[in-house]
């Protein structure tokens, strides 16, 4: 019976993270251990996980890591873990109970690296958010950005990033880092995450995945996203001359992994965007044939 280590990297999570520690309890898959990597927290955050520690079976790592980045964070976790498969549970998010078992039995019966599953929505009070400009834009990360409607399961491979928008490349298509179950493997074979990102890790990551694998996207959704001021997603996004540098380095990981793949669209306006002169050129003989 394969052992899933749920990571869990915190810092100064106290507030959710008595209810992120009990859907781990709560999972009817059993045969687990969880790795905390924590960030030399200052508020109560480990007395939370050492009382947690108390009260289950399953083994609990403890591991203090010194504040660098949220990618060495979560990097400490995979490298403290013996698990087979990797499953991510951060400080605000709940595991609904079926989440482990539901995506351990997708990725074996698919014979997949890796399983994807879509999410609920809630606010810091734990209730359903079902509107809200950030809703509009990021409640279905396939429909919206891939134009994939997926009700049971889907197998996503390079071949479907046809319909990616070229000003908005930089849109997560997979879901949070919470949403997948990793094989350990990967990261052995490709790497752990990149620790240059402070916000798009996890999408970088993806697409080193799917540049090589299939992406197993499971349609039930199987935990809880939580929407807050506080979260590291509006914490690292006040950083604008950042985000933007992330955005450029993912716009050029499609462009130079996956344009073969793209719309004739997508790669229109990558050759006018690398090469002005030659948009110029042609803008100037489509006018000059309209005025003929």
């Amino acid at each position: 019976m394969e052992l899933v280590s749920v990571c869990i990297p915190t810092y100064n999570g106290s507030q959710f993270l008595k209810e992120s520690l009990e859907s781990v309890k709560n999972q009817t898959y059993q045969n687990i251990e969880v790795i905390v990597s924590d960030n030399f927290s200052t508020d109560n955050t480990m007395e939370i996980v050492n009382q947690f520690k108390k009260e289950v079976d399953f083994p609990v790592k403890i591991f203090l890591k010194k504040r660098k980045s949220i990618g060495s964070n979560w990097n400490n976790c995979i490298k403290k873990s013996s698990g087979d498969y990797i499953q991510f549970l951060f400080q605000d998010d709940i595991l609904l109970p079926n989440c482990i078992e539901e995506k351990l039995k997708c990725i074996k019966k698919n014979n997949l690296k890796i399983v994807c599953s879509k999410r609920e929505i809630i606010d810091d009070k734990g209730s359903k958010v079902n509107s809200g400009p950030w809703y509009d834009s990021c409640h279905d990360l396939q429909k919206l950005n891939l134009g994939l409607d997926i009700d049971n399961y889907y197998l996503l491979t390079k071949n479907d990033l046809k319909n990616i928008n070229f000003d908005w490349c930089s849109t997560n298509i997979f879901g949070e880092p919470i949403s997948f179950l990793y094989k350990k493997e990967i990261f052995e074979e490709l790497g752990l995450f990149n620790v240059d990102y402070a916000q798009l890790l996890d999408l970088e990551f993806g697409y080193r995945v799917l540049k090589k694998y299939p992406i197993g996207i499971i349609g039930k959704k199987l935990f809880k996203f939580r929407l807050h001021q506080n979260q590291a997603t509006n914490v690292n996004l006040k950083d604008k001359i950042e985000s933007r540098r992330e955005e450029n380095k993912i716009k050029e990981i499609l462009t130079n992994d996956f344009l073969r793949y793209m719309s004739f669209e997508f790669q229109k306006k990558y050759y006018f965007e690398k090469y002005p002169r030659i948009h110029k050129k042609l803008i100037r003989i489509k006018y000059f044939k309209l005025w003929l």
